[in-house]
C-alpha cells in the first residue's frame, strides 16, 4: 500500500448529513422554539427580538435598571473580592517558598 503525504492527498468532501446528535431546543432557554406552526416568531432576520426593557434571559421581574452609582459599587466590590482571593493565593505561594527554603531543602 502506498501512503500519500498530507499535501498530496485529495481534500475530503464535507458531507452535511443533516442529523441531530443532541437536540438543543430545551424549554426555558432563550432560543427555545416550541414545535408547531409559527415557531420562529421571536426570531426575525436572524436576530432575537426582545420587547422593551427585558433582560436577555427574558426575566425582568419589574426591576428598574441599575443606576451609575450601583454599577460602580458592584464593580468595586467584585474587584475587591478578586484582590482578596489573589492575596490569599500569593500568601500560600509565599509560605510554600519559605517552607521549601528553610525546611524541605535543608
Amino acid at each position: 500500500m502506498i501512503r500519500m503525504c498530507r499535501k498530496n492527498r485529495p481534500p475530503r468532501e464535507e458531507v452535511d448529513r443533516n442529523i441531530t446528535i443532541a437536540p438543543m431546543n430545551v424549554e426555558g432557554m432563550p432560543w427555545h422554539a416550541p414545535v408547531g406552526p409559527g415557531r420562529f416568531k421571536k426570531f426575525k432576520n436572524g436576530t432575537r427580538q426582545s420587547p422593551g426593557n427585558e433582560h436577555p434571559g427574558g426575566q425582568n421581574n419589574g426591576e428598574p435598571p441599575m443606576t451609575a452609582k450601583e454599577t460602580r459599587n458592584l464593580i468595586f466590590t467584585s474587584v475587591l473580592a478578586a484582590l482578596v482571593i489573589a492575596l490569599i493565593f500569593m500568601g500560600v505561594i509565599f509560605l510554600f517558598i519559605l517552607f521549601c527554603l528553610y525546611v524541605w531543602f535543608r
